[in-house]
């Protein structure tokens, strides 16, 4: 479970990463100059990966615990 948060934190430091990113360039990949605009949709597009990797994390998360938890039970039982 350590590991899976320590991934989670990773995620997460990535994220920031690539906003600070989007923000602070002044031109794209293709030398035209960042507007508002564009930032703005850069944003959205990295909060809808990021969300989706959210869901598959909370999902894995779940699973995990679900796991964990049923183990517990099986030793108490013995």
């Amino acid at each position: 479970m350590k590991i899976w948060w320590c991934l989670n934190v990773v995620w997460l430091l990535l994220f920031g990463y690539g906003a600070y990113w989007f923000l602070t360039q002044k031109n794209d990949w293709t030398g035209t100059p960042q507007t508002l605009e564009s930032r703005i949709l850069s944003i959205i597009a990295l909060v809808v990966v990021f969300l989706v990797i959210l869901l598959i994390q909370l999902i894995i998360g779940f699973f995990i615990a679900k796991h964990k938890n049923k183990k517990g039970q099986q030793t108490n039982q013995v």
